[in-house]
């Protein structure tokens, strides 16, 4: 066989045998992770606590006030980086026109 037909050939070996090992290890693999189905159900109970109307506004209007506070840190944060950036290129331009 000329132009790498041995190569060719074994790659074609290789890809078979990958595909018989697919097969005969699935039923092994779903046995082996039962196990951490089931586990995981028993983890994530949550104890739910029944809120009365005037606490549930409550929750909310905390969850508000601190999406609030964190959305103008996130604003002052990102002002000063523009103000830095524009602040830096009009040194820069002035730097190159001396």
């Amino acid at each position: 066989m000329s132009g790498g037909g041995g190569h060719i050939s074994d790659f074609n070996n290789k890809i078979r045998n990958n595909r018989n090992l697919k097969h005969s290890k699935r039923s092994k693999f779903k046995q082996s992770t039962s196990y951490l189905r089931e586990s995981r159900k028993d983890n994530f109970l949550v104890e739910t606590k029944v809120l009365s109307e005037e606490e549930r506004k409550l929750m909310k209007l905390k969850i508000h006030k601190k999406l609030q506070s964190q959305r103008k840190k996130q604003i002052v944060l990102l002002s000063l980086i523009f103000l830095f950036i524009i602040i830096s290129v009009i040194i820069l331009i002035f730097q190159l026109n001396k």
